[in-house]
């Protein structure tokens, strides 16, 4: 009997652990937890890099998930850089599908990622008759049609590069048109004339008034401001219907070699040659017309147009780039090597230019933050188109090819440090500056016709000017 009875608490007593060991109870289950990855479902080109963040819940709520791992599913197409935690980096490394995983708490989760091109890469290239004008990038209006002129014809495609229309100039432009959105109008402006279009390329009014190298500003009202020299060295404003407001004789025997700017208190600065002397100067207008003021430059510009920021004129000409306040003060000036461009800055004081040679950054008081040395550029040595900046610290600039030094691609530059991001070589020579879509299209000129590449960032919104899609040339703001 006493051994009976030890047996049966010897079993009650196993059966009591069996119990508490597997539960009976469903207050004692395993809690599910569930993954949730974001961003879902999402669009990565080539070069750039992803970060990812799984949230982790149960049927409390948010809970903070325990042994998180990452990896990809098609390591030739996505690159685990790096992960901590509840988030991870993941770049993009060529073009494909693939997904972004991740185990936590014993869940699984992944989103799938698509690659349809590297950054830089040929989106479409639609052959054009001509020549592109100088330095002058594409010019975008607010739907995204793309304007170009190409020797004595202005053209217009579609986002997708197909020609809407071409209609002959009836002169030899060397600038960009310059687009007013406000009234669906495109201007061009050329050696003896200036023009003004409807979107649909009908021809609205032509005045014989213009030069190979000058251009127009558009003012907030409509109307345009025009430099015009060689046969007299006129600046003049020009309402919306076509009508001369006033005009003003810089100086007999002048060459116009930039656009007239629009500050934002409506004051117009230009840089002009004087042909008698081959020496270059630096105008201050006023919006009625009347002269503030005639600064000397120490060579006659060419090409290049000033910038105004803070109640400080930038302006360059070959091999020097000086800042002025607004009475015509110098401020600080540079030497520089070779042909500069238009200088550009962020709105937050940096200031950057190219020249044939390298791509340079300023501050507002005259340090060089950096210097580019690799960025050399073939088509710059005839003309330098400004540096175009696009959101996230970019900023888009022609540069000769690795691979071939006769041709010149696309170079993104960090612009925080001037940094190599991405190089696009697309198999043709680019010409001029690139404009950018809000979409992040790049468009650039080649030597056959208008290529658009593939990119993510918008023009940046700020400075002076953005290039990309605010090469309308309108009044500017600080």
């Amino acid at each position: 009997m006493k051994l009976r009875h030890v047996l049966g608490f010897a079993t009650i007593a196993v059966l009591v652990t069996v119990l508490s060991v597997f539960g009976c109870s469903d207050s004692t289950s395993p809690t599910t937890v569930t993954l949730t990855i974001t961003p879902a479902d999402t669009v990565l080109l080539g070069g750039r890099i992803g970060t990812f963040q799984v949230i982790a819940t149960d049927a409390s709520g948010r809970v903070e998930p325990d042994s998180v791992i990452w990896s990809v599913s098609d390591t030739t197409v996505l690159s685990l850089l790096g992960s901590g935690g509840s988030t991870a980096s993941i770049e993009a490394v060529s073009v494909g599908n693939a997904s972004v995983e991740v185990w936590a708490d014993g869940a699984t989760e992944s989103v799938p990622v698509s690659i349809p091109a590297m950054l830089g890469d040929m989106r479409w290239h639609t052959p054009l008759e001509g020549t592109p004008a100088g330095s002058a990038p594409p010019a975008l209006n607010e739907w995204g049609r793309v304007y170009v002129v190409r020797s004595r014809e202005l053209s217009a495609l579609n986002p997708d590069g197909q020609v809407l229309f071409t209609v002959n100039a009836d002169c030899n432009a060397d600038q960009s048109p310059s687009i007013d959105d406000d009234r669906d109008r495109v201007y061009i402006n050329g050696q003896g004339c200036t023009q003004s279009h409807a979107y649909d390329g009908t021809l609205e009014w032509r005045l014989p008034i213009g030069y190979l190298e000058g251009g127009l500003a558009i003012d907030l009202d409509g109307s345009v401001v025009v430099y015009h020299g060689w046969d007299g060295g006129y600046v003049s404003r020009v309402s919306s219907a076509g009508t001369e407001v006033w005009t003003d004789t810089l100086s007999p025997n002048n060459g116009a070699k930039s656009a007239p700017v629009i500050a934002a208190d409506g004051e117009i600065y230009l840089s002009w040659l004087s042909v008698s002397g081959g020496s270059g100067h630096l105008s201050r207008i006023g919006p009625s017309g009347d002269f503030r003021w005639t600064l000397p430059l120490p060579r006659p510009p060419l090409s290049s147009n000033p910038a105004v920021f803070q109640h400080r004129v930038l302006v360059t000409v070959p091999a020097y780039f000086a800042v002025f306040d607004t009475a015509g003060n110098l401020l600080w000036d540079v030497t520089l090597e070779g042909l500069p461009s238009s200088p550009i800055h962020d709105g937050s004081g940096n200031i950057y230019v190219q020249t044939s040679h390298v791509l340079l950054s300023y501050a507002l008081d005259g340090h060089k933050r950096w210097e580019a040395d690799t960025l050399d550029c073939n088509a710059c040595a005839i003309a330098v188109g400004a540096p175009t900046l696009v959101a996230g610290d970019e900023l888009l600039v022609p540069c000769r090819s690795t691979t071939d030094i006769s041709i010149d691609e696309i170079c993104s530059v960090d612009t925080t440090d001037g940094t190599l991001a991405w190089r696009s070589n697309i198999g043709t020579s680019v010409r001029g500056a690139v404009a950018v879509a809000d979409n992040g299209t790049i468009y650039v000129q080649t030597l056959s016709g208008l290529a658009a590449l593939w990119g993510d960032r918008p023009p940046h919104t700020n400075g002076w000017p953005t290039e990309g899609r605010d090469m309308q040339r309108q009044r500017r703001q600080y």
